[in-house]
């Protein structure tokens, strides 16, 4: 069985970079297990929007909004 990892990105603000840094992490990481963890500091660019979206796309993949 192969290990699994976990992803913990801080983010504030970060609506243009989301997709674009879910997308990469995604590609790198495919032959693992992994998850990947967004925590949003209450950011009021459209981040959680974004966040939300991308949950729902990816099960790997979770946000903590603070």
């Amino acid at each position: 069985m192969k290990n699994s990892i976990s992803i913990i990105i801080p983010i504030y603000n970060e609506a243009k970079n989301i997709r674009k840094l879910n997308s990469k992490l995604r590609k790198y990481l495919k032959n693992l297990r992994f998850e990947i963890i967004f925590v949003d500091d209450d950011s009021n660019d459209g981040s959680q929007k974004i966040l939300k979206k991308q949950y729902s796309k990816y099960r790997n993949s979770r946000y903590i909004i603070r």
